[in-house]
């Protein structure tokens, strides 16, 4: 799990855009250098500033 940070200015962004999945998988993936097919799951841990965010590759089971 990595945590992610967004800044006030990013959050006034999507609100400007439709507030989907898709939308905050794509900023969320932006931020951790990674496509944002990479993620698998996120939490928001407060309103629109902290993200917990898992990656696919934390799942796999070798």
């Amino acid at each position: 799990m990595k945590k992610v940070k967004i800044t006030f200015e990013e959050l006034q962004k999507w609100k400007a855009t439709r507030y989907d999945n898709q939308v905050i998988k794509n900023i969320l993936a932006k931020h951790l250098n990674v496509k944002p097919s990479e993620i698998d799951d996120y939490d928001q841990v407060n309103y629109g500033l902290t993200f917990e965010v898992w990656l696919v590759e934390e799942y796999e089971v070798e």
